[in-house]
């Protein structure tokens, strides 16, 4: 293997995972699997929305799903006091 192509590999394994790529896949799995509903953690996911968590909700009700949110702290509780989101999706 050629350094520019080890470069190449490297750069597009930076990008950030697109946060509605990795829903939209999640739901895709778990509507085959027979399932109605989705938890999708942010933290967990590894992923996290640029818009706003109402603007989110908000897109998704206009898709037809239902949803709702909340917020919730990070791990380790007793370190820091940031928060992340977590949507409860249903179809």
């Amino acid at each position: 293997m050629y350094a520019v192509n080890a470069h190449a590999i490297a750069e597009i394994a930076r990008i950030p995972e697109d946060a509605w790529f990795k829903l939209f896949n999640r739901i895709k799995k778990e509507a085959e699997r027979g399932n109605f509903m989705l938890v999708f953690d942010e933290d967990k996911e590894g992923v996290t929305f640029s818009e706003d968590r109402k603007e989110v909700k908000k897109k998704l009700e206009e898709l037809g799903y239902e949803c709702s949110y909340r917020r919730v702290k990070n791990e380790p509780y007793f370190f820091n006091s940031l928060y992340h989101n977590e949507y409860t999706i249903k179809w």
